[in-house]
């Protein structure tokens, strides 16, 4: 029967139908519809598509949509940028900001994405031909915004999505997430943009996204763009202002005006240029009960303050801020010295205490003993190993400072000890005293070398300069003496001094000197010519201290009874002369 012609035609025909029908489930199977959640979609190429062969095709999620948005350039208000220039300016912000490779077509021509989510967008710019008035063929630049909602079935159609870039902003502005993170980006861009101390493109940015912000987010962020701006106009006249360029500093003042009129800031910083003009940059209120010394450590970047409420207080001096209190609290400390190594304090105080305390922690270390009555001088060897310490009846005591031993005392002052400063060797020790003379004598054995004679008017004050050639004296007699340490001989004596001086200091070079006085000012010499070069009005008590930052720059003093430290600027026209 199988080779009946029958049968042998109805298995061909089978056979067929078989073949045809696996090949028509293959082709249904290969060109079924695929969703557009799950899987890759391919731009078909119809209606259209055809004609754009070259399209540039980008996916962004709303966020990137966002933040290309806010990096366009504002040249005008968003909102009313003609849809193209918005659009295609977006187009090339994305991929900038992105970095992204456009989508090319695939093997047969299809445009081809990867996988959509729900909140993607997708974003094509290429050119089709069109008719010009004239009637002749011209190619256009035609952009498309399609969300994947519209994505039908991995087909799009030039005839898809809208054109240009004002539907794209409406959308943002439709979704309620999107829209407050426009907003807050816009906000933030503004204002990062001041930051960078751009305030008039700050302010351009802010007026152009003004529609979006509404009035009172732009009130908002614009308040911040001029407190921005204050406080780089405050911080360079405050520059200008320690540079001593007080007119710029005054004109830079005034911009505060319109920026922050109702701060403050222009008023303090006016009062601070006029205190600086005075010479007056700083004053600390220091020490309750009143200020009687300060020292500076060697870099300058702290100090030590001391009064009569017998508190040793550590500051840091770039802002002038309590750091901690030393050791426990003392008799009226009349003298402070920070020791070269920068690691403690020695402080002397009126009932004949003389204590070194710790700068780390703040500690106790040692007492040094032996003194019985007040202590009024102190001070530390150049290698911070030993410690002259005077008193009111006229003893000067040498001690070892890491154990506390006592290792010579010199006896020949016939009155109070009125201030101690070592060589810059540390083999000898210079003291001042009321009895009207300054002695010389060997740290090492304690003999006296030398004597330098006030004329017998009592010496209040005295300062040994750094590389140890001048001895600067004040005395009751109300004169400055300087005298060579090598011969002893009296060179000079400064001119132009009314009152009785109570503190002396050598600026860091020696070419200046500082007095404080009775009649309360401190006074800035010139050593050279012992000729005054400035005045200071203290408006407190008499100036009991006085001494030089590390750089030269500023001088502190301290006015009986008076809580409050104060800095004076030495002038750039007296520094390095």
């Amino acid at each position: 029967m199988r080779n009946h012609p029958a049968y042998r035609n109805f298995r061909r025909v089978a056979v067929g139908l078989a073949v045809a029908i696996s090949v028509g489930l293959l082709l249904l199977l290969v060109f079924r519809p695929r969703p557009t959640s799950s899987q890759d979609t391919a731009l078909r190429v119809r209606s259209g598509w055809d004609s754009v062969p070259d399209a540039e095709v980008i996916v962004v999620d709303g966020n990137d949509v966002v933040a290309a948005l806010v990096l366009l350039p504002f040249s005008t208000p968003l909102g009313r940028t003609t849809p193209e220039s918005a659009f295609g300016e977006l187009f090339n912000t994305i991929v900038v900001a992105k970095q992204l490779e456009p989508k090319l077509t695939d093997a047969d021509g299809r445009l081809v994405l990867p996988r959509l989510e729900p909140t993607d967008y997708v974003l094509v710019r290429g050119r089709v031909p069109g008719k010009s008035a004239s009637s002749s063929s011209v190619e256009s630049e035609t952009l498309w915004f399609i969300s994947a909602e519209q994505v039908d079935d991995g087909a799009l159609s030039v005839e898809d999505g809208d054109r240009g870039g004002q539907h794209l902003l409406d959308v943002v502005l439709a979704s309620p997430e999107l829209r407050e993170t426009l907003l807050k980006r816009l906000s933030d861009e503004a204002e990062g943009i001041a930051v960078r101390q751009q305030f008039d493109s700050a302010r351009h940015f802010l007026k152009n996204a003004a529609d979006l912000l509404g009035s009172t987010q732009s009130a908002a962020v614009r308040q911040r763009i001029d407190q921005e701006e204050a406080k780089h106009w405050c911080h360079q006249a405050e520059n200008a202002r320690d540079r001593g360029d007080y007119e710029l500093a005054r004109q830079l003042a005034d911009k505060l005006d319109q920026l922050a009129p109702d701060s403050g800031d222009k008023t303090r910083l006016l009062q601070s240029i006029a205190e600086h003009e005075g010479g007056l940059a700083k004053v600390v209120d220091a020490q309750a009960g009143g200020a009687n010394c300060a020292a500076f450590s060697p870099n300058g970047q702290r100090a030590v303050s001391a009064g009569n409420q017998g508190t040793v207080l550590l500051w840091e001096t770039g802002g002038w801020q309590k750091l901690r209190q030393l050791g426990p609290k003392l008799g009226p400390v009349a003298a402070v010295a920070y020791s070269p190594r920068g690691d403690v304090v020695l402080a002397g105080d009126k009932t004949g205490a003389a204590v070194v305390l710790d700068i780390a922690d703040g500690q106790l270390l040692r007492r040094l003993q032996g003194a019985s009555s007040a202590i009024t001088a102190v001070a530390f060897s150049p290698d911070g190993e030993q410690a002259a310490v005077g008193d009111q009846d006229g003893l000067v005591r040498l001690y070892r400072i890491k154990t506390g031993d006592q290792l010579h005392s010199f006896s020949k002052h016939r009155r109070a000890v009125t201030g101690v400063a070592f060589s810059p060797k540390g083999r000898q020790v210079y003291s001042a005293s009321a009895d009207g003379t300054v002695r010389l004598w060997l740290a090492e054995t304690a003999v006296e070398q030398r004597s330098f004679s006030a004329d017998e008017s009592p010496v209040m004050c005295m300062s040994l300069a750094p590389d140890g050639q001048l001895l600067l004296t004040g005395s009751d007699d109300m004169r400055l003496r300087i005298f060579a340490t090598e011969s002893g001989e009296e060179q000079r004596r400064m001119i132009g001094n009314p009152s009785i001086p109570r503190a002396v200091a050598f600026s860091p070079d020696g070419r200046l000197a500082a007095s404080g006085h009775d009649d309360r000012t401190v006074r800035l010499w010139n050593v050279e010519e012992g000729n005054l070069l400035e005045t200071f009005q203290v408006k407190a008590g008499p100036v009991c201290c006085v001494l030089f930052s590390p750089d030269g720059t500023r001088v502190l003093s301290c006015s009986q009874g008076d809580p409050k430290l104060r800095l004076w600027v030495v002038a750039k026209e007296h520094l390095g002369k």
